[in-house]
């Protein structure tokens, strides 16, 4: 499971996990829930090949979670999703339903999410600190700085990972296919293949945008994570020619005149 990860202005790959049978992505329902993350953390892990759950935290601080339950799977179509609370218990056991021994599963979100609480109620005890959500900015408070693998009683394994602020995404136009479905089936009946899906005649995505089948939010997110993949190949592909120049050999020698 990888993302991308700028460094001097060139983007490079940087591994998050390995070896991952589950992958829970957590958005808070006390604020933290924002579709666009949702849907970036999907194409993550979809390039990566590891199923993916979505866990809707903090139940207990939400007083509509049918709302965001509902968002939540209109843009994820065949992917899990759980409305849970580690405080209460509430949904706690669908998340064991996806654990056994010898499974590793991996916890991804922002700070703040309750990524250690839900580890802490999976043990039973405490094995990660847990700091309260800043007052001021509504921003959770780093705890978890680096990546560990925790052994649960039952066998399995957690990989905890620190909160992501940026996710800088590191994945293919097929992987945005999947994720943004309903945008790819549409864009199947363009009239033109090269339709960008903004004035053309015949553009199939358009009118399922005026028909109400596809949103224009939805539709925008899009456009804008293909523009990013776009702008990762092509700073990939200048990256593989500067590095070609720097190890092509020089002309060397000197000329022996008699």
């Amino acid at each position: 499971m990888h993302e991308g990860l700028i460094t001097g202005g060139t983007t490079q790959e940087q591994v998050l996990a390995a070896n991952v049978d589950v992958a829970f992505i957590l958005a808070g329902l006390d604020g933290n829930h924002s579709i666009p993350r949702l849907e970036r953390y999907l194409l993550m892990i979809r390039h990566s090949g590891v199923p993916p759950v979505i866990l809707l935290t903090k139940k207990d601080c939400c007083k509509d979670p049918e709302r965001y339950l509902d968002d939540t799977r209109a843009i994820a179509p065949g992917v899990p999703v759980h409305a849970i609370s580690a405080v209460t218990g509430e949904g706690m056991e669908a998340v064991r339903g996806y654990l056994g021994a010898g499974r590793v599963c991996v916890f991804l979100g922002s700070s703040g999410v309750g990524k250690s609480t839900l580890l802490n109620t999976l043990f039973g005890r405490e094995v990660q600190t847990v700091r309260s959500v800043s007052g001021k900015t509504g921003k959770g408070r780093h705890t978890t700085t680096n990546r560990q693998l925790f052994r649960l009683p039952d066998g399995a394994a957690v990989i905890d990972t620190p909160g992501i602020r940026e996710l800088q995404l590191w994945v293919e136009e097929e992987d945005l296919d999947e994720v943004f479905s309903d945008v790819a089936e549409a864009a199947a009946q363009c009239r033109f293949t090269d339709c960008s899906h903004r004035t053309e005649p015949g553009c199939a995505v358009r009118e399922a945008v005026r028909q109400g089948r596809l949103s224009e939010a939805r539709l925008e997110r899009y456009r804008m994570e293909h523009r990013e993949v776009e702008n990762l190949r092509e700073r990939q592909a200048a990256y593989i020619r500067k590095a070609n120049r720097r190890e092509r050999p020089g002309v060397k020698g000197g000329e022996n005149h008699g």
